[in-house]
């Protein structure tokens, strides 16, 4: 068990070097947009920092966390990137498909998928360590921390393509905001974007997490309502979406206004001794 803990470590290190080094290569053979050029350095930075930093503490599930969420933006990003600007008839025809799609860089995003897969897998055994453990966590608490954590990142894929996938992305959906009605459609696709970023911070991490929880249950039913959904039909499968996810999503998310972010959050380690709060950085 001490060798599969180790292999996990050190493939993950393995990965995401080649995750730095196919990104670079990626930026320097082409021509990308300024924003997604940004955001995705500063993920890689952080990811490298994880995951060298869970070396020495790797019993520390928030850089596991950080780790999860970089790789998560970084796998978003490369695999809905337009290297060679799409036609112009299937813009037309399918815009939103073409920007929450793409044709990407298939190398970057296989080893983004293999990444987070082993991050996962390296946080469910520090959960089946712990919840074994004298005095651990139960394996109720981590489950909820498995939840709290899958449901707060999904919001990735959305704040991502809002944020940082490019002026064409965000084009296309200033283009959608303003089809259903929005006043001042480029500075609501910000606004959206801005609200996911904050509620997957706050969920993935446990920080603030009753707010984070409100903040994303209102968010998902109103953008339900804006988006025409609950007029569709309940079944998500029904053509434009009916109602069905984002109503189960917001349930899950609106479990943690009344539960909060449990023993493995950031207000858990905020509401500990100070000498508590400054292992987080020291």
């Amino acid at each position: 068990m001490i060798l599969l803990d180790r292999g996990l470590r050190g493939l993950s290190l393995l990965a995401g070097a080649l995750l730095v080094l196919l990104s670079v290569r990626v930026f320097s053979d082409h021509t990308m947009a300024r924003i997604t050029v940004s955001a995705l350095s500063v993920c890689l930075v952080l990811l490298t920092c994880a995951l060298i930093e869970s070396l020495r503490r790797p019993d520390h599930p928030f850089l596991l966390i950080a780790a999860m969420l970089c790789t998560l933006v970084i796998g978003r990003l490369f695999s809905t990137l337009h290297l060679v600007p799409p036609d112009a008839s299937l813009i037309t025809a399918d815009p939103l498909s073409i920007a929450e799609t793409g044709p990407g860089v298939p190398s970057v995003t296989a080893v983004s998928v293999a990444l987070f897969l082993m991050l996962t897998a390296r946080l469910l055994r520090l959960a089946q360590h712990d919840s074994r453990a004298p005095g651990g966590r139960s394996a109720e608490q981590w489950g909820l921390t498995a939840l709290r954590i899958y449901v707060g990142l999904m919001f990735v894929p959305h704040f991502a393509g809002h944020l940082f996938g490019g002026p064409m992305a965000f084009q296309v959906f200033v283009t959608y905001f303003g089809s259903i009605g929005l006043p001042q459609p480029a500075a609501f696709v910000v606004l959206a974007g801005l609200i996911e970023l904050a509620v997957t911070v706050g969920l993935a991490f446990g920080f603030m997490t009753r707010l984070a929880a409100v903040g994303a249950a209102v968010y998902l039913l109103v953008s339900v309502g804006l988006g025409g959904h609950f007029s569709v039909g309940y079944i998500w499968v029904l053509p434009t979406g009916g109602w069905e996810f984002p109503a189960l999503w917001a349930f899950a998310v609106s479990v943690f206004a009344f539960t909060g972010g449990g023993s493995v959050s950031v207000d858990a380690t905020l509401r500990q001794r100070p000498s508590k709060l400054r292992q987080l950085f020291v």
